[in-house]
């Protein structure tokens, strides 16, 4: 649900939309866990979620950072970056570099 989240945070921009988008990360957050930990041997060994899921709860609440400007998702950031481990590495199981892009950006 993140990566649904991080595409249309951008594009809902009416107060609905920050509605809905603040309801998906808080559900998010309050629901954590790996996908692959529910969906075993249906996604594993080819998308295991080897890199946990904390740098997609910063990845989401930063890029509504972004979209928003709003408070609320830099204080979901500031609580949340302290579990995101690898600060150089970007991919489909890590967001953390591109994490630290998109907050000097949304912060710029």
């Amino acid at each position: 649900m993140t990566k649904a989240n991080n595409g249309t945070s951008i594009g809902l921009k009416h107060n609905y939309g920050d509605a809905l988008k603040k309801s998906i990360l808080f559900f998010e957050d309050k629901y954590r866990g790996s996908y692959s930990d529910s969906l075993g041997s249906t996604v594993c060994p080819f998308y295991c979620d080897f890199g946990g899921y904390q740098d997609e709860l910063v990845w989401a609440a930063a890029w509504l950072l972004k979209a928003t400007k709003l408070h609320y998702y830099q204080d979901n950031v500031n609580n949340n970056i302290v579990n995101v481990k690898n600060i150089g590495e970007f991919g489909w199981d890590t967001k953390d570099a591109g994490i630290n892009v998109l907050l000097t950006k949304a912060r710029g």
